[in-house]
Order: structure tokens, then C-alpha cells, then sequence
């Protein structure tokens, strides 16, 4: 699996995610991008991307933005 794409492939689960907040320093959409971001860019690499990634898999699924199937399916195609 590619954490770059798999990343940048749920940024628009973040963009339409209306269960999260705008701003906030753990799980708000500006933060989730910061993360995508990061891991695009290679800034985050490796070990640390895979976290990140299922950190913000995390978040999706756990605020209703996105499915557990739909995160795995983001995965498979990454």
C-alpha cells in the first residue's frame, strides 16, 4: 500500500465530512488536511505515514464521514 495515495484519496472524505469541525487541533478538517498534506508531501514518511493514515482513517470512520469498508477499499486501491 501507498500511504501518499491512499491519503491524498481521503481528502474528499474530509471535504464533504459535515459531522467534523472546521478548526480544531485534533480532529478538525484543517488538521486532517495539515495531516494529508504532510504525508503528500513526504514530510511524513514511512512508519510515522501509516500512523498518520490510520489515525486519520480513524477519525472518518468514527465520525460517520466515511465506512470501515470504504477505508479498507482506500487502502486496497492505494
Amino acid at each position: 500500500m501507498d500511504t501518499v495515495v491512499a491519503a491524498v484519496n481521503c481528502r474528499p472524505y474530509v471535504d464533504k465530512a459535515q459531522s467534523l469541525p472546521e478548526n480544531h487541533p485534533e480532529y478538525g478538517r484543517d488538521h486532517l488536511h495539515h495531516m494529508i498534506n504532510e504525508i503528500e508531501s513526504g514530510r511524513v514518511a514511512g512508519e510515522k505515514s501509516h500512523r498518520w493514515l490510520g489515525y486519520l482513517q480513524g477519525v472518518l470512520v468514527s465520525s460517520g464521514a466515511a465506512t470501515l469498508e470504504q477505508m479498507k477499499q482506500t487502502n486496497l486501491n492505494a
